[in-house]
């Protein structure tokens, strides 16, 4: 099948025409599509890359490249592949998810040579900005995330969550090398690196206190991976991430998302109301919540170290360099401010307990 289409230069990703080329052919090929009109990259995603694939008498498909990194070992194919099965028992219980198309052999995640793939339906729809949402949107999407928990997924030879937190000294180390290469954000993290180090200890204490009673959550519910369609409603991306989480940890970090905690002006009225919707959902216990304050903070540090070593690899391009720069120092901002503030938001939870 010759595919006559172009892509934008600079794409930043590990892909390419090729990768792209491969995997379309194959969907065409697998689901008896016949030749696209129309290709379009479309914005937005550090790790996969997603086209809107356009067909002449027939509905769009979205196309989700898989990162390199994200399939390299079965372990990680077989992460992805638990994650949409979580989204398809979710959507059997009302749970608005989107839901990637199974493969003719039976599978979520399509192959072409080197080359994996998600295929999902298109939807038109708009993605809500950082910032707090309305308490009534609030509401409705902690008790979706409620529902998602309350299914109690585990998966057969799955472990408990891993704590997301790093050894002592971790920062100290990739600050000493930010000096060392000269970095310009370097004196940025030297001057808060030892406040870091400190938030890393209290979230790697918090999360190995709330071990047990995991479930499978989708461990990236915020407003980037939420699709408003015409009617105001919400349709739930990219299950990818889904993997082994104590509900009170995914609670607490969504709900400071959606109150607008990482754009630095967080709504009490909004969390609390994303709490009570949670608790009308799914049982919720005020003790873990609290606890989960400081659990969180590990979210952040793990997207911080992730964007700082980035930051370090010097083959990075230019365009790449920013991408990281932003989101590493976005991730700064965001983890001091969940440290300093993490008094405030355990009495958010008890008002949130107390209905006030």
């Amino acid at each position: 099948m010759g595919l006559g289409f172009a892509f934008r230069k600079g794409v930043v990703n590990d892909y390419s025409e090729r990768s792209a080329r491969l995997a379309i052919e194959s969907v065409c090929v697998r689901f008896s599509l016949p030749e696209p009109v129309r290709i379009r990259p479309v914005a937005g995603g550090l790790q996969h890359r997603l086209l809107r694939v356009d067909f002449r008498g027939r509905e769009s498909l979205a196309l989700k490249i898989l990162a390199q990194r994200s399939v390299a070992t079965a372990e990680g194919i077989l992460r992805i592949e638990r994650g949409e099965t979580l989204a398809e028992l979710a959507a059997q219980r009302d749970v608005p998810a989107m839901v990637a198309l199974r493969q003719p052999d039976g599978k979520f995640v399509g192959r072409a040579e080197d080359v994996h793939f998600l295929l999902f339906p298109w939807v038109e729809g708009e993605v809500l900005p950082p910032h707090a949402v309305s308490v009534e949107r609030g509401r409705l999407m902690g008790g979706h995330l409620a529902r998602v928990h309350r299914l109690a997924i585990r998966f057969p030879e799955q472990m408990a969550p891993i704590p997301e937190a790093f050894v002592d000294g971790h920062f100290r180390a990739i600050a000493e090398r930010a000096c060392v290469q000269g970095a310009s954000w370097a004196w940025r993290l030297r001057d808060v690196v030892e406040e870091l180090e400190e938030l890393n200890g209290r979230a790697r204490v918090a999360q190995e206190e709330l071990c047990e009673g995991w479930v499978m959550g989708h461990l990236d519910f915020d407003q980037k991976n939420v699709l408003w369609n015409g009617e105001g409603e919400p349709i739930i991306l990219d299950w990818e991430q889904a993997k082994p989480i104590h509900p009170a940890l995914e609670a607490m970090g969504a709900g400071l998302s959606w109150a607008g905690q990482s754009a630095g002006a967080p709504s009490r009225e909004t969390f609390v109301a994303w709490v009570q919707g949670y608790r009308e959902q799914n049982e919720l216990r005020l003790e873990d919540l609290e606890l989960a304050v400081d659990g969180v903070i590990g979210k952040w540090t793990i997207w911080l170290e992730f964007n700082l070593q980035r930051l370090l690899d010097e083959g990075l391009s230019s365009q790449e360099r920013q991408i990281a720069f932003d989101a590493g120092m976005h991730a700064l901002g965001a983890t001091l401010r969940l440290g300093r503030d993490g008094a405030i938001y355990r009495e958010w939870c008890r008002g949130a307990f107390r209905g006030s």
